[in-house]
């Protein structure tokens, strides 16, 4: 009888193999891969200049990213209180936690595989989180994995603080401290395995155990499809569409009811669109928010309650789609970890007291960049006291009120990961309260603290120290090609192409 080709064997024996990864409760039922293909085109402001997922920053690199890799841990898809929910990924479980709660112990699945045929290993986290400690974009993720023991290797292949064992899959993450935000730091993409050190630039593609891979890259586009040897896992759902080309060229309402472009991540207008057209709008991670230095005149919460009370968070809602931020309720965003729901959000604005009017010389630090609409209302409340011999002054907010550079200051957070700590820590720099607690609550997981961190947040709120204004929108445009229930704006983790499906 003639024997198969090696390599048919081979290739039969990884689909085998692939099949049989994360069975059991975790199988979920792949698209159907007799059903007709669906193909989807994605528009971005400007393509990524790498494909490096712990380089992803703009909204296209992080859509890509999230697509093509699956970290140890994910959150649930959802866009509601419970997206910032962690779960399970490329690990068995969530983690175990020692009781000095400096150690962190995950198991990998046994048997996950690259797009590319090759065996996910333990030793491959470890690589990804020596180079996301060192070459991550993102500063906050760079902070908290420098709370690892120990510095990435000369090679940058290992990292002294992280133990693997490829044979069983055991990874232990030892830290010099407790840091309840190392689980968030593990489920993001920039930390998700490499069998190799990613290259810069866009010449290698990268391997993926997402449920998208990188098929090919032209000049203005990048094309993705599915991955057919992706885990089974019921946190992480196969891709809807088997190719999402992803490209720079110029989106239009024209171009979107003709069908060149599906989807506009970046949309310039959202203004007098045809009918075929439609719009998702989203929250992101961005809270902004009036922060007030207890000092000086404003020492008297009087009259920082004055002047917090004055400001009209209702303008912020009156034109959401060209100001792309809503009101606030609080200093956390909904999703997050201790965030407060308040009756009275947003409260009706009251005219301020005599005494709070009587601030002359109030210099309010707004961002160089920033919200125009956010800042208008913010200037209309405080501009009797600003009008008084006062100064706007454009400067790092809280760089100048740490300074005393400022009496209050326009604040605008984006943090990468859903810790409340990262929301209230603007708020820390002019409030010895929320300094002395911000790293108690850090040093330690999240479970069951939400009551704490609640805590923390009303008092920075009632105190006046902090005064919430507006939380960040995103807003896209979906062509009468593309289902809109399928477009899912993840507050964390970004756009989720995965989720795609065409009419």
């Amino acid at each position: 009888m003639r024997r198969a080709p090696t390599s048919v064997v081979l290739m039969a024996g990884l689909v085998l193999l692939a099949g049989l990864s994360g069975c059991g409760d975790d199988e979920r039922d792949q698209p159907d891969a007799s059903a007709t293909p669906q193909s989807l085109t994605v528009a971005v402001d400007e393509l990524p200049t790498s494909l490096d997922p712990a380089r992803a920053r703009s909204v296209g690199e992080r859509a890509i990213a999230f697509a093509v890799q699956t970290p140890l841990l994910t959150y649930k898809r959802r866009t509601d209180a419970d997206a910032a929910t962690l779960e399970p990924a490329l690990a068995r479980d969530l983690p175990v936690l020692s009781p000095d709660e400096t150690e962190y112990r995950f198991t990998l699945r046994p048997g996950l595989l690259y797009a590319d045929g090759r065996l996910v290993t333990a030793s491959d986290v470890e690589r990804s989180i020596a180079h996301a400690s060192v070459d991550a974009a993102d500063p906050e993720l760079r902070e908290v994995l420098a709370g690892i023991i120990g510095s990435p290797s000369r090679d940058g292949q290992t990292l002294s603080g992280v133990r693997t064992d490829d044979r069983t899959g055991a990874i232990v993450v030892r830290l010099r401290s407790p840091d309840g935000r190392i689980p968030l730091v593990l489920a993001d993409p920039a930390t998700a395995p490499q069998p190799e050190l990613p290259k810069a630039g866009l010449g290698t593609l990268p391997a993926s155990t997402g449920s998208l891979r990188v098929a090919r890259v032209t000049r203005d586009s990048i094309e993705l499809v599915s991955n057919p040897l992706r885990a089974r896992i019921s946190t992480v759902p196969a891709a809807q569409a088997t190719q999402v080309s992803v490209t720079s060229r110029a989106a239009t309402p024209a171009t979107l009811v003709r069908g060149d472009v599906d989807l506009d991540l970046d949309p310039t207008r959202t203004a007098d669109l045809p009918d075929s057209v439609d719009t998702v709008e989203g929250g992101t991670g961005e809270i902004w928010s009036l922060l007030l230095a207890p000092r000086g005149d404003l020492a008297s919460r009087t009259v920082r309650r004055g002047l917090g009370e004055a400001v009209d968070r209702r303008k912020l809602d009156e034109s959401t789609e060209s100001t792309g931020v809503a009101a606030a309720c609080g200093l956390l965003p909904g999703y997050v970890t201790g965030s407060v729901v308040r009756d009275d959000c947003p409260p009706a604005p009251v005219k301020p007291s005599s005494a709070a009017l009587a601030v002359a010389g109030i210099r309010l630090a707004v961002p160089r960049q920033g919200s125009t609409a956010v800042l208008a209302v913010v200037r209309a409340a405080l501009g009797s006291a600003v009008a008084a011999g006062g100064e706007v002054v454009t400067a790092d907010p809280v760089q100048a009120l740490t300074e005393g550079r400022a009496d209050a200051a326009l604040v605008q957070v984006r943090p990468s990961l859903p810790h409340p700590a990262a929301w209230l820590a603007p708020a820390a720099s002019v409030d010895e309260l929320l300094a002395r607690e911000l790293p108690r609550q850090t040093a330690g997981p999240l479970t069951g603290s939400e009551a704490r961190w609640s805590d923390l947040e009303r008092r920075a709120v009632d105190r006046f120290v902090a005064v919430p204004l507006a939380v960040g929108r995103q807003t896209v445009l979906v062509g009468p090609s593309t289902e809109r229930a399928s477009v899912l704006l993840h507050p964390v983790l970004g756009v989720d192409l995965t989720a795609l499906r065409a009419r």
